[in-house]
């Protein structure tokens, strides 16, 4: 009987930790803002090559290049997530997030997506200037110089 009262308690405490981790915490409003087409194709571009893992691996030393730590990635989905603390002398440090998603298009063979979202950074000059540098990567990559 006894026993059956430490089993009974234990599934009452695991079915309480289970449904508390289940809580949702409220999304801000701005995460369900639509994106606008130009922040779209500032934050896209395409490449002309097929291997989305080579695409993934010159994005993450792209980054690196510029003091982004990578946090996580999976090559299967074309995913990797980036971030850093930047802060000027006696300023609070600001945190920098980016999230690389690379994607084929759909009936174009060889033809890659490349999604690049930079938090707390709108400059479409910074943009171009990861996804130019990107390129060159690739350029060097499939020239094998």
């Amino acid at each position: 009987m006894r026993v059956l009262r430490t089993v009974d308690v234990a599934l009452a405490l695991s079915l309480a930790a289970i449904l508390a981790g289940c809580t949702v915490s409220p999304m801000p409003e701005e995460f369900f803002q639509p994106v606008s087409l130009e922040q779209q194709q500032i934050k896209s571009r395409v490449f002309e090559t097929g291997n989305e893992v080579d695409i993934l691996r010159a994005c993450a030393y792209v980054l690196m290049d510029n003091n982004f730590q990578v946090l996580e990635a999976e090559s299967q989905l074309g995913w990797l997530s980036a971030g850093k603390l930047k802060a000027a002398p006696g300023m609070i440090p600001i945190p920098y997030r980016a999230t690389v998603l690379v994607y084929p298009v759909a009936g174009r063979p060889g033809v890659s997506v490349v999604r690049l979202t930079l938090v707390n950074v709108d400059d479409a000059d910074i943009y171009q200037e990861l996804f130019a540098r990107i390129a060159q990567l690739l350029f060097v990559k499939a020239s094998q110089i």
